[in-house]
């Protein structure tokens, strides 16, 4: 047992400030940490029934959240206190009501984008609130990289917006244009419809080649589109058409630009004697 942990049983004798004291002390307050208090006893339920305790607690130690009453769930101070970049699943255990308050919950996209998942439906279905998580995110992203703390750049860098907001913004052909071009992930995430739309996926595809993994059939067969995200990124062929990767004209456009196309292409391409004659001849 941890000399933190062992002040507990100490502390259950003492006040408020001897357990602010040892979360003070403890070097890493993770949730390894938290698992090892037991929160059972009448004073520390005490405590956690006291909103000015609780705030300054959370302040330390976010997960103790999940201890505290459902009334404090729905105080603001309370959910912000427990709120960080590092732990915005804080919001699991934020009210409804809160979570449907749309200045609130713009509030703390600000201080994470992740907020966004844990939005009420509506709120996930809001323009204003979406473009808001969207701004957000991408300056959240440019600081924590500028920051070089990796372990928020993973969790914040793999987060898509499109993934949790609504199908009508999903639909929304300015709303995909606006995060694609942000992030080409993104576009896994729009409708059908959308993603057979060739000015949203060449947005996705200008950020990224690799985009046409996520785009419609029709234009992983479209010459063009296929060819631009071959530019952008030549590992990207591997997602065009069969019809395309069997396409000795086509084969040989790719090929006055990069010979990586060839790890794709259909046998009978690998075989064509005017590929064979192209490669030798061509210096890149």
């Amino acid at each position: 047992m941890s000399s933190v942990q062992s002040g507990i049983a100490s502390f259950l004798h003492g006040d408020i400030k001897s357990f602010l004291r040892l979360l003070k002390k403890a070097k890493n307050r993770n949730f390894s940490f938290y698992k090892g208090f037991d929160l059972s006893s009448e004073r520390l339920q005490a405590i956690f029934r006291n909103r000015d305790y609780v705030i300054e607690i959370l302040a330390l130690c976010p997960y103790f959240i999940a201890d505290v009453s459902e009334e404090l769930r729905d105080d603001p101070d309370v959910v912000k206190a427990a709120f960080t970049a590092e732990w915005p699943d804080a919001l699991h255990y934020a009210s409804e009501r809160l979570l449907k308050h749309k200045y609130f919950v713009m509030e703390l996209i600000e201080v994470c984008a992740v907020a966004f998942k844990y939005a009420s439906a509506y709120l996930r279905g809001d323009q204003d609130v979406f473009v808001h998580a969207l701004c957000e995110h991408i300056i959240q992203c440019m600081e924590e990289k500028r920051r070089s703390t990796l372990k928020v750049i993973r969790y914040t860098s793999k987060f898509l917006l499109l993934e949790h907001a609504s199908e009508s913004l999903k639909d929304n052909s300015m709303i995909v244009l606006a995060a694609v071009s942000a992030n080409w992930k993104e576009l896994e995430f729009a409708t059908e419809n959308l993603r057979s739309n060739s000015d949203i996926v060449l947005a996705a595809i200008n950020v990224s080649g690799n985009a046409l993994q996520f785009s419609s059939t029709d234009l992983q067969n479209d010459q063009d589109v296929v060819y631009t995200a071959f530019c952008r990124d030549t590992t990207s062929f591997q997602y065009a058409s069969e019809h395309l990767k069997s396409d000795t004209n086509f084969v040989l456009r790719l090929l006055s630009y990069s010979p990586y196309c060839m790890q794709y292409v259909s046998q009978s391409v690998q075989d064509n004697l005017e590929i064979k004659r192209f490669q030798s001849s061509h210096v890149y």
